[in-house]
């Protein structure tokens, strides 16, 4: 065997050198360092603080306090009549990022309802910022509500402020988690809508910064107890169920068999019962025509002896 030159050492030292840096810094990238350990297994304080605790079933604050677009003194209990549902959208108008894009996503999907806000439902939002003004509101209801395409008038749609004490009443009531960051003045919150009945008691939570027609249909109707909505609107809600793991409505694999296995078997049924009808209406017709030919040739025969 050759003896291994200069040159070729050199070049197996390189080598090796780029193979152990290559290797570093693959390791360096794969294992987070130990202050983004800490980030992934406890989030911020500030972060932590915004969650939702379902109160489904519960009235909500209705003798809160608050101050319309409009500057009048109002109690939330004044948007209950006791025959509208209520979507309650918590939010503050100086939010940088999020509370905009739920704003404009509820303007949204009110658009996608068949259904004219202000008459057959109705909703509130609340600013949880109790440094928001009542001309703040206005400038918000006015491009929020102006957006929407089938409403009645303002009030359909309020959009109110208040002072701590009471903007606090009402989110322990829904159990709506927030936290006002001292630094920025922001505040870390949940997202999400509150769907509640005509008399203000909590029915379901739909999650996110984005919602579904039909998931806000199925929880208008069940929050009214049936009296919003139609027919189909009440059978369609039979087939899903309200999942809190999941923020909002799924289809309901059981209920769905049992109502295909009813529907099946009274098809089935009619189909049986069509065809015995139909079987002895046939039966008498072909009596009738045996009786007639025998009547006819016993008057032949009648005939042909006289």
């Amino acid at each position: 065997m050759s003896p291994v030159s200069r040159d070729s050492l050199i070049s197996i030292r390189l080598v090796g050198v780029l193979a152990l840096a290559v290797a570093a810094l693959a390791m360096f990238f794969a294992t987070p360092s130990a202050h983004a350990q800490a980030l992934l297994s406890k989030p911020p304080a500030d972060l932590e603080a915004a969650d939702i605790v379902e109160h489904r079933g519960d009235s909500i604050a209705l003798d809160a306090v608050f101050t319309d677009q409009n500057g009048n003194t109002v109690k939330i209990s004044d948007y209950f009549d006791g025959k509208h549902p209520v979507v309650l959208v918590l939010g503050y108008f100086t939010c940088p990022v999020v509370c905009p894009v739920v704003f404009n996503n509820t303007q949204k999907v009110f658009n996608d309802l068949a259904w004219k806000l202000g008459k057959e439902y109705r909703a509130v939002t609340v600013s949880f910022d109790y440094t928001d003004t009542s001309e703040m509101a206005k400038d918000e209801q006015s491009t929020i509500l102006g957006g929407v395409t089938r409403h009645t008038d303002d009030d359909a749609w309020p959009f109110l402020t208040g002072s701590a004490d009471q903007i606090q009443k009402l989110c322990d009531s829904v159990g709506w988690k927030i936290k006002r960051i001292a630094k920025t003045g922001d505040y870390s919150h949940p997202t999400g809508l509150v769907v509640l009945s005509p008399t203000g008691e909590i029915s379901n939570y739909l999650y996110g910064v984005s919602y579904k027609q039909r998931q806000l249909r199925l929880a208008l109707v069940a929050a009214s107890d049936g009296t919003v909505g139609d027919v189909f609107d009440k059978i369609l809600l039979r087939c899903y169920h309200y999942d809190p793991d999941a923020g909002g409505y799924v289809l309901a694999a059981s209920r769905v068999m049992t109502y295909s296995g009813i529907a099946t078997m009274a098809l089935l049924g009619g189909t049986i019962g069509m065809l015995v009808l139909w079987d002895h209406r046939r039966a008498r017709r072909a009596n009738a025509r045996a009786n007639a030919d025998a009547l006819s040739t016993s008057l032949t025969s009648d005939e042909s002896q006289a």
